[in-house]
């Protein structure tokens, strides 16, 4: 049967076609249990029940979903991959380590099962799949969605065209926003004097280093360039040198830059900018609203469609970058004790690249959780989701790749998923596949955590009088000497030069 099934999966990645196995090709009826980090919902098994009359006529499986809430799924699954038994798909995650669990044998090899999944391979790619290997092998299939880290400023349209400045048609990084919000800082109180007279800022989003400028964090304290993407000046474009995240030049010309705005006024700065308008009364005067991660367009919701103020318009960032850790939080693997490995590829062939399957996951059956409007998006009203609390997950990153779901009209056009690729196809691969091994340098990582813990905060948010920066600057550095980070660097460049030798 192997063998039918390999010879009908090679012939349909030939043709272009996707592997449609059906109960007529008599595949033994088995059970699949697939745990996933997502919470439970009322109307789960309705929506269960309608997706597994669809697998048993595909593929003759049906599967037992346990979606287990974020405040236990670390908890649960650490006991059940640790005997191997009970489970047969994963979904690893931030609380689920891959790396870990993979090095330890929990998971199979999926270079050969994943002919099983041709459109599925197709879509995740060489370049996200080297994210996945460990020694060599592929463990684990991404989850397709805003899979690279991709930034979008949004910024306050009614009011940048009021005061005449002009919205860019792309931004490289935080930095090159500057010189609009010092032009919309002036504009704006040219025509609002009394905002100034309040002490009302442009905007209420300050910058973090990784926004500020982008780059490949390794952890929390270290990362790399990005061959293609401007970022740490000092260090090699082509992601070969390992830097200190908060000793490089351009941190600390984010927390000068910072610092002299918020004395200017651009930003807050008249008391703890922790407390400055929680309940955003002022923010049709904001120019910049924020920063989004994983935007593709505004949703409806950006537009304050209650009291009408302000139309939004999304600036993307001109790069967008593929790392290794960010594929990482959402993908799903298959026990190696799995004794119906090829099934449960089967079925992630399906969960990743079928739309109905993909949308039922997502939003449940049509004409009871939703219904479709005639640009193909869909819409909820009058339904068992009316208010999105039935079975409605978005994006539902772990379930699977986003991009065969339908869209719901709230949350985004029927170009959205067109838009999501798009973005994806964009990302610059950082070192796909290097994972850095901290457990040499625990210590001194630890060490230079508490330090970062103790200074970056008032450096960033520019809460010292500004005369006061440099030196907070350099104490800041020379604590970072004396708790060991040269240590931490050093380590991970070696385990880097090996990586990208073995490479």
């Amino acid at each position: 049967m192997r063998r039918i099934l390999c010879l009908l999966v090679a012939l349909c990645m030939v043709m272009g076609m996707a592997v449609s196995v059906t109960a007529e090709n008599d595949l033994p009826y088995v059970e699949l249990d697939w745990y996933v980090l997502e919470s439970p919902l009322p109307g789960n098994q309705e929506v269960f029940d309608a997706i597994n009359e669809y697998l048993i006529e595909k593929i003759n499986a049906k599967i037992n979903f346990h979606f287990i809430d974020a405040t236990e799924y670390s908890q649960k699954m650490v006991p059940i991959l640790t005997t191997g038994t009970g489970y047969d798909i994963v979904n690893v995650n931030g609380q689920l380590n891959f790396v870990e669990w993979a090095k330890k044998g929990a998971f199979a090899p999926m270079d050969e099962l994943l002919e099983y999944a041709p459109k599925t391979a197709e879509l995740v790619g060489e370049d996200f799949f080297e994210a996945m290997k460990i020694d060599g092998s592929i463990y684990a299939i991404p989850s397709v969605k805003d899979s690279v880290q991709m930034y979008s400023a949004r910024f306050n349209k009614t009011l940048l065209d009021e005061i005449g400045v002009e919205i860019p048609e792309t931004i490289t990084d935080y930095r090159s926003i500057i010189p609009l919000l010092e032009e919309a800082y002036e504009a704006r109180d040219a025509v609002y004097p009394e905002l100034k007279e309040q002490g009302i800022p442009i905007t209420r989003n300050y910058p973090e280093i990784d926004k500020w400028v982008q780059f490949e964090k390794l952890n929390s304290l270290i990362g790399v360039n990005v061959a293609g993407v401007p970022g740490m000046s000092e260090y090699a474009e082509d992601g070969s040198e390992v830097f200190s995240i908060y000793q490089t030049e351009e941190y600390r010309d984010m927390c000068r830059t910072i610092g002299r705005l918020r004395t200017a006024g651009v930003y807050y700065n008249q008391g703890d900018v922790w407390y400055f308008d929680p309940d955003r009364v002022f923010t049709q005067y904001y120019a910049l609203f924020d920063i989004g991660s994983g935007w593709v367009e505004c949703a409806q919701y950006a537009d304050d469609p209650l009291q009408k103020r302000f139309e939004s318009a999304m600036v993307p960032y001109e790069f967008n970058v593929a790392t290794t850790n960010y594929l990482h939080q959402a993908a799903n693997a298959i026990n190696a004790k799995s004794p119906n490995k090829e099934r449960a590829m089967m079925a992630l062939e399906l969960i990743n690249t079928d739309e109905f399957v993909a949308t039922a996951l997502r939003f449940g059956i049509e004409g009871t959780h939703w219904t479709l409007n005639e640009d193909g998006t869909i819409n909820t009203e009058g339904t068992l989701n009316q208010n999105n609390d039935n079975h409605f997950y978005w994006y539902g990153a772990q379930f699977g790749a986003l991009i065969y779901s339908k869209v719901p009209a709230s949350k985004g056009s029927p170009e959205f998923m067109e838009k999501l690729q798009a973005a994806n196809e964009k990302g610059m691969p950082g070192n796909m596949g290097f994972i850095f091994d901290p457990t040499p340098v625990q210590n001194e990582i630890a060490a230079c955590s508490a330090v970062i813990d103790e200074y970056n905060v008032n450096l960033r948010f520019g809460k010292l009088e500004e005369a006061d920066i440099e030196g907070e600057l350099e104490a800041f550095s020379a604590k970072l000497d004396a708790a060991g980070i040269a240590v931490v660097v050093e380590e991970a460049q070696r385990q880097l030069d090996a990586f990208r030798a073995g490479k």
